[in-house]
């Protein structure tokens, strides 16, 4: 994901992007994060290890979907501190 701008959260656009190709555009990062989170689905992709508990995070406590993937011990000690 490439994010134009000062901050994700006033940004003017945010792009997905694989291999130097831009799949997708979106003008909010909430769109951006649904439109990335369709794109694994569709194409049973697996996270990336250096993104994979920021998407798992996303995934079962932002958009509160559940699947067989187990939570890691890490995410679940971040999640108890923010709560």
């Amino acid at each position: 994901m490439v994010i134009c701008g000062d901050i994700p959260l006033t940004s003017s656009l945010i792009y997905i992007v694989a291999e130097k190709v831009v799949l997708m555009e979106a003008e909010e990062l909430s769109l951006a994060m649904e439109l990335l989170f369709g794109l694994h689905y569709v194409m049973n992709l697996k996270y990336c290890d250096q993104c994979k508990n920021t998407y798992l995070f996303y995934q079962k406590f932002i958009m509160e979907i559940s699947d067989k993937e187990k939570i890691p011990t890490k995410l679940i000690t971040f999640v108890s501190k923010l709560k």
